[in-house]
């Protein structure tokens, strides 16, 4: 049975005036991912894929050194939503209202270059490509919250803005793809 496990990346560093894009993970980080290999593992994750953002990379990297056996690969469209000239916020909650925003209003382009339902779509293409090419074996994706949550608030059937301000980092969900049913969701590693 196929299983895709979507993961969001582990905890990054906060860095005043370093973007969001160039993150890289902390040591706690580092730690919980050593926690989610174990989470994941029953799951036979044969391969660990992850967008081209430094967190998911390291994140991505620090799962296959826990499972000691193969490498990851970064795909694109696993990527957040497109946003490099978004402006920086160094308030939280100024950057929480403008996603929310863009959520509440997926089809418009109000945070970034790409609007939310577009990179929900892109998203989406680039998981059901790399699942055809894996279609029985269990497959690890790392990517980001916002465009993780875009994608599973249809299959849980909750407001995308309720799962984006739940999922702790890391967090994941387990899929059974065939179906298209989640068969566990980690909001927060406990």
């Amino acid at each position: 049975m196929a299983h895709l496990i979507l993961i969001r990346h582990s905890i990054s560093q906060q860095q005043l005036d370093v973007s969001t894009h160039e993150g890289a993970l902390s040591e706690e980080g580092l730690q919980l991912c050593e926690i989610l290999a174990a989470q994941i593992r029953p799951y036979d994750v044969k391969f660990v894929l992850s967008s081209y953002e430094p967190k998911a990379i390291q994140t991505a990297e620090a799962l296959v050194k826990a499972f000691n056996g193969f490498n990851s690969q970064i795909i694109d469209g696993l990527e957040k939503t497109h946003r490099t000239t978004a402006p920086y916020s160094k308030n939280v909650g100024d950057f929480h209202a403008a996603v929310i925003a863009a959520m509440h209003r997926p089809n418009e382009i109000i945070f970034g270059e790409e609007a939310f339902a577009t990179a929900r779509l892109r998203f989406d293409q680039t998981l059901h490509d790399v699942m055809e090419q894996h279609p029985d074996e269990g497959v690890a994706v790392v990517s980001d919250g916002t465009v993780m949550a875009l994608w599973l608030a249809p299959l849980l059937n909750r407001p995308v803005q309720d799962i984006w301000q739940a999922v702790g980092m890391p967090a994941y969900a387990v899929i059974e793809w065939t179906e298209k049913r989640i068969i566990h969701f980690q909001e927060t590693l406990t």
